[in-house]
């Protein structure tokens, strides 16, 4: 039998890329969540529970990234958090500025500050074995806006492939060929 391009086309939409971003969305709540706990309690359980949840989130981005076209490019949504390697010596310096890390100073920093690779370095240390007592008021600062930063682009993301956003990727991916669309044919 011949492949009905159209359903493949929504089946995709929905079932890979929509469901997918949908993950990453709720993956990153979570890390965002338990982040705000840390940064409260400063326990130890939590930082554990965050490095996890880093790993949990990162994992669904990973998976993601089968698939960088659409508004994760177009949109620089994949280097604004996914840049690497992060640059440890401008990442020090900005911890010990005056810098108030707002919503404004994170969409305009160099990639390499922002996103999950700065995340991770504060998360786990150079060396991998970090701890609470390790931490900076300026390094929970940080991570605090790091999770804000990352929440709110993998929320745009996903988004941007709602069904029920209007302007939505997923239309124009599943109604290629069609006019006005972005894409001449299936």
């Amino acid at each position: 039998t011949q492949t009905n391009i159209s359903e493949v086309l929504t089946e995709f939409s929905y079932k890979v890329a929509y469901a997918t971003y949908s993950d990453l969305e709720q993956k990153s709540n979570q890390l965002h969540a338990k982040i705000m706990s840390f940064n409260s309690t400063n326990m130890s359980s939590d930082l554990e529970a965050c490095k996890q949840l880093w790993k949990d989130t990162r994992a669904a981005w990973e998976q993601s990234e089968a698939f960088l076209f659409g508004p994760v490019a177009t949109e620089d949504i994949d280097p604004a958090i996914d840049d690497w390697p992060v640059n440890q010596q401008d990442l020090d310096s900005l911890l010990l500025s005056n810098q108030v890390f707002s919503q404004g100073f994170l969409d305009s920093t160099q990639t390499t500050l922002k996103g999950f690779h700065p995340m991770e370095y504060l998360l786990f240390g150079a060396n991998g074995s970090k701890t609470p007592g390790d931490f900076t008021a300026r390094e929970h600062e940080y991570l605090v806006a790091l999770a804000d930063y990352i929440k709110r682009l993998t929320t745009k993301l996903r988004k941007t492939w709602e069904p029920t956003e209007p302007g939505n990727y997923l239309v124009q991916f599943t109604q290629a060929g069609s006019n006005g669309n972005i894409y001449a044919s299936k």
